[in-house]
């Protein structure tokens, strides 16, 4: 697989569970919280997100380089995320 198609691939945030229109469109989140394991960051207008859905964390400044796979692990009610890093 060629570099460029694995990058369109990181700007769906490989979210294997996500609905379609989610994949549709490269959708982003500023990280807001970092734990030993975890990250945290915040929703925003997409809700969508939900706890087993699975995505990459990528660093901008380095031309989108994979730094991490994640694993959602709750979403609360004032949209707040906490992620699970996996890889």
């Amino acid at each position: 697989m060629s570099v460029r198609r694995l990058l369109v691939a990181a700007f769906g945030l490989a979210l294997a569970a996500a609905p379609a229109h989610a994949q549709l469109k490269g959708v982003r989140f500023e990280i807001a919280t970092v734990g030993d394991t975890t990250i945290g960051f915040r929703a925003g207008t997409e809700h969508w997100l939900k706890a087993g859905l699975r995505g990459i964390a990528v660093d901008p400044r380095k031309r989108d380089v994979l730094v991490a796979r994640l694993r959602i692990s709750k979403v609360d009610r004032s949209g707040n995320v906490t992620a699970v890093v996996t890889g």
